[in-house]
């Protein structure tokens, strides 16, 4: 009896150029054996969510954002107009939450008739949150999310990339 295994048989039968003839020859030099045909069953995987860990970071950067909201009306409310800087204006509350440091704030405009501002975290890059409080008219500019380009559409609501 010849010992060619199955693999090499299979390969044979599917080499580039292999005409039928082959087939034939190569099932003749194995008496008794006939290849059968099996076929391969049909499997539909299930489409899963991908969670690469960025939508913790942006529900963490849209708390801060809403967090900043606070700590802009109290600092509106000692200073009679918003403030430029995050971490200056950051109240007691806002410092000693540990999952807002990572949190990159930049405020992009402020003044006496509102103020827009957009949040990073590292751990979604690529992916932004944008806020804005004050008459939209009013304001210079409404900022966009970095990956999906939306605006906040509410004042005072945080609009964040999926």
């Amino acid at each position: 009896m010849v010992g060619v295994s199955i693999a090499a048989l299979s390969l044979l039968l599917t080499l580039p150029g292999a005409s039928p003839a082959v087939a034939r020859d190569a099932s003749a030099s194995l008496p008794g054996i006939k290849m059968p045909h099996v076929p391969m069953p049909k499997v539909r995987l299930p489409r899963l969510t991908k969670r690469n860990g960025s939508s913790e970071a942006v529900v963490q950067t849209k708390r801060r954002l809403k967090a900043l909201v606070g700590d802009q009306e109290a600092w509106y409310s000692d200073h009679g107009s918003y403030g430029a800087n995050a971490n200056t204006m950051a109240r007691n509350a806002t410092r000693t939450d540990s999952s807002f440091d990572k949190v990159q704030i930049q405020v992009l405009y402020a003044g006496k008739k509102g103020w827009t501002a957009m949040a990073s975290h590292p751990d979604a890059p690529g992916k932004s949150c944008v806020i804005y409080v004050g008459y939209r008219n009013a304001l210079p500019m409404i900022p966009r999310t970095r990956a999906d380009a939306l605006d906040a559409s509410a004042e005072a609501q945080p609009a964040c990339d999926r």
